[in-house]
């Protein structure tokens, strides 16, 4: 039901397209998004994931003859999750924001500041956030945000929270 309204808001709202864990553990329902066409968003369960590797992955129950390809944004309530990796007829594996090998562009959303945003492959509740100008001033529980540089994910998709600013 959410994939669906989520698809009629795209619909209403965008005629053209130019995440965060809950106690690292990856809800059941998962969004994948495709922002190289029209913004649509395709329901899928995770059927398995790990999160206490360095390059963890998640497997979500669709696959190419649900549409889903390579490269595509995967989100869930709370924000962003990672991107699809691998697809099979079936199923796909994501790379989630708790991989080494996953960069995502991101910004803080009060300041519009952009910068890269990785894992260090330490604490999965932690992501770090580099790049940032050193003028600026980051305030605790600041909001990161997608900053719509890429073909992944359109702006303001959630990431995360500032949680410390070094």
């Amino acid at each position: 039901e959410n994939a669906e309204l989520r698809k009629k808001v795209g619909e209403v709202f965008y005629s053209e397209i130019p995440t965060i864990y809950n106690d690292t553990v990856f809800k059941t329902d998962t969004i994948v998004i495709d922002t190289t066409r029209r913004l649509s968003f395709i329901a899928a369960k995770v059927i398995s994931n790990t999160i206490n590797k360095q390059f963890n992955i998640v497997f979500i129950d669709k696959g190419k003859s649900n549409n889903i390809e390579k490269d595509m944004g995967v989100i869930n309530a709370d924000g962003v999750v990672g991107v699809v990796r691998n697809v099979s007829s079936q199923y796909a594996t994501i790379t989630p924001l708790i991989n080494q090998d996953l960069n995502v562009s991101a910004k803080i959303k009060n300041s519009g500041y952009f910068g890269n945003l990785t894992w260090n492959g330490k604490d999965p509740k932690y992501s770090q956030l580099y790049d940032i100008p050193n003028h600026i001033n980051p305030k605790l529980g600041d909001t990161v945000v997608t900053s719509g540089f890429s073909n992944v994910f359109d702006e303001g998709q959630i990431i995360g929270f500032i949680d410390e600013v070094y």
